[in-house]
């Protein structure tokens, strides 16, 4: 296989795991894992052996569709099996599994066992590890026709997929020399014929082919992966693990990440890349995160939902990418080892990929230099197909238009390990539009701006004070706003001296949905000399607005507003406002930026009498501990941290 050995499937790129669904055409997702793939059993694609787990097949996956996905894929842990399905009995001697193993294998999911995903079976909880030969081949095909056949799911993920060594002279893998040593087979056409008939199923029942897999690449194994259908690496070489280089250092050069990543010369569809960052806060995070985009875009390719990175990055990167709509069937791609025939950029370390159109071209740089450096591009428009004075050229992230060279070239900064998106269309082609977040949102009569904050600065003002726990967290201004990253259930905040009394506090906090208990979500603040505080959060858990009285007295608003906006995605864009008032505490919520409601009213007692102390952004609980510093020690992990947005910090008189 030295070349492309067949078409890519049409509109690939349009085909993403996880991101903004109006992003793209076709939005995909990936159920399973830990024990819920389908009702049949752990691990496992099956839709179950009676006619009330077939239902709950097909009611899960028909639940992802009906939430806006186009394709639901599933999960399966490739050389496993349910103990409690018979057929796992009966061929357990072929896929070795002596009797001591079988007996004393009774280690079971028991979160998926309480919640009754796949029945009454508590075997059906039980994973077992097999020996891949022919016959498990044969089981797991059966069991994905019947998955096919039940429901609408259209691949399926193989963790830990790539050939493993077996030895079974009976069924003539592998063998004994004749001087007694056992030689393994390594598997590989075994694993050949698994991808092989699944591709063949999805073909038999009209699915696209979603498969996907690849934890090992190289040509040893190239022949089975062939069959499948998303390129989607990850783990076992593929993460970077250092701290002190993004992903640009790991790979060492771009020649070695392609070589890494050979997907389309095998007809999958390179849009899952697995790519990791060992970096946890927002500005390291986010440089490596660009940096991974930087490789994957520059070549055609996107990032998939596997390893660690900043998913707010990737759907801002990806988002300006797919302005240009390149799932479109007259877009060509046209990489930076040969768009010299399109265009002249001679900046050293900068390399130029491009999509174009009859509409107007995408041009991506990429910094692969150790220096921010000002690219110079000059398009070859006649081979473009576009009359110079036709085309209108900007920032495809923010809309700002670069410097402009004469013959409507162009001029970008771009740091090191990073690249800029630049579109040029005909007028009226592409419109980067601009999300105005809270602009019309009414302010006070009277502000003051000794309290009030919009973070556009590079930095944090010093005015602030930082209370950050052990681990993983911190704060800081980036991108014109406050990041507070912290751990549910510990404490990370900012806060600062406030001593006023009858005013109103307002902001925005951008959270991302979480299943923890919205009270330990990034929060505005209002805190006493007497350790009395009140708390107003988008409850991001519960899908409502949350104010609390010491953390004791809770009260419930309107619904949270659920945008999603890039560059912020996944975070939630909400607003909060609290008027202090003599006898109460009135509190509102903004779910659209626009207009407030009043949610509800807060009695002012003795405790909340005077002015508060500080004025906190963050989280934190109460407890010992003064200035919120407190965690719920049995569901606190410090190094985990949830990060939280904050913007257009208003204070003032009604």
């Amino acid at each position: 296989m030295t070349g492309p050995t067949r078409p890519l499937p049409e509109g690939w790129r349009g085909v993403q795991q996880d991101g903004i669904f109006s992003d793209c055409p076709t939005p995909l997702v990936q159920i399973g894992g830990s024990g819920n793939t389908l009702a049949g059993g752990t691990n496992f694609i099956h839709p179950g052996h009676t006619p009330e787990q077939i239902q709950k097949s097909k009611e899960l996956i028909q639940t992802q569709l009906d939430r806006g996905y186009k394709a639901v894929v599933g999960y399966h842990y490739w050389g496993t099996v349910p103990k409690g399905f018979p057929e796992a009995r009966v061929f357990r001697s072929e896929w070795g599994i002596d009797k001591v193993t079988w007996e004393s294998a009774r280690h079971f999911a028991d979160w998926a066992w309480k919640s009754k995903f796949f029945g009454d079976n508590k075997e059906n909880y039980t994973i077992v590890y097999v020996q891949p030969v022919p016959s498990y081949v044969d089981f797991i095909s059966h069991a994905y026709d019947l998955a096919l056949q039940h429901t609408a799911l259209t691949g399926f993920y193989d963790d830990t997929g790539y050939p493993k060594p077996v030895f079974d002279p009976e069924l003539n893998i592998g063998f004994v020399r004749e001087d007694g040593r056992e030689v393994y087979s390594s598997g590989l056409w075994v694993y050949r014929d698994r991808w092989m008939r699944a591709a063949y199923l999805n073909y038999k029942h009209n699915r696209p082919n979603f498969l996907g897999d690849s934890q090992h690449v190289g040509a040893h194994h190239m022949p089975a992966y062939h069959f499948i259908g998303r390129w989607a690496p990850c783990e076992r070489g593929f993460y970077n693990p250092f701290p002190d280089r993004d992903n640009l250092g790991f790979y060492q050069s771009m020649g070695r990440y392609v070589a890494v990543n050979a997907a389309r010369q095998f007809g999958q569809a390179p849009s899952m890349i697995g790519m990791s960052t060992t970096q946890w806060e927002v500005p390291r995070s986010n440089h490596d995160t660009r940096s991974m985009m930087m490789l994957a875009l520059l070549n055609d390719q996107d990032v998939g939902s596997f390893g660690h990175r900043d998913m707010r990055t990737t759907v801002q990167v990806r988002h300006a990418r797919n302005l240009f709509r390149p799932w479109e069937k007259d877009v060509e791609f046209t990489g930076y080892w040969e768009s010299a025939e399109f265009l002249k950029c001679d900046t050293p370390g900068v390399l130029v990929s491009l999509y174009r159109s009859p509409r107007g071209v995408l041009f991506m740089l990429g910094n692969v230099g150790e220096t921010e450096t000002e690219a110079q591009v000059q398009p070859q428009w006649k081979k473009l197909g576009l009359v110079p004075s036709t085309v209108k050229i900007c920032d495809a992230e923010t809309g700002g238009e670069p410097g402009l060279l004469e013959e409507k070239g162009f001029a970008v900064l771009v740091p090191p390990h990073d690249l800029r998106i630049v579109v040029a269309g005909v007028l009226g082609a592409y419109e980067v539009k601009a999300v105005p977040l809270g602009t019309d949102l009414p302010k006070p009569k009277e502000v003051l701006t000794r309290h009030s904050e919009s973070f556009d600065t590079s930095e944090l003002c010093s005015t602030w004070q930082k209370d950050l726990h052990e681990g993983n967290a911190a704060a800081g201004a980036f991108e014109g706003r406050l990041y507070v990253q912290g751990a549910s259930y510990g404490y990370s905040h900012v806060r600062r001296e406030f001593g006023e009394d009858n005013v109103s506090v307002q902001c925005m906090i951008a959270r991302a949905p979480s299943g923890t208990n919205d009270e330990w979500g990034g929060s505005l603040f209002l805190i006493w000399p007497n350790g009395e505080f009140v708390q107003a959060t988008p409850g991001t858990s519960q899908g409502k607005f949350l104010y609390m009285v010491s953390g004791r007295r809770r009260a419930w608003g309107q619904p949270i507003g659920r945008e999603e906006i890039p560059g912020l995605y996944p975070n939630l864009p909400n607003w909060v406002k609290v008027t202090l008032r003599a006898d109460r505490i009135d509190c509102f919520s903004s779910r659209d930026g626009n207009t407030w409601i009043k949610d509800v009213e807060l009695p002012r007692d003795d405790k909340l009498a005077g002015a508060p102390q500080f004025l906190f952004l963050g989280n934190g609980g109460r407890g010992e501990a003064p200035h919120l510093d407190n965690v719920m020690s049995q569901h606190f992990n410090p190094n985990n941290p949830v990060t939280t947005f904050f913007d257009d910090l208003v204070v003032g008189r009604e």
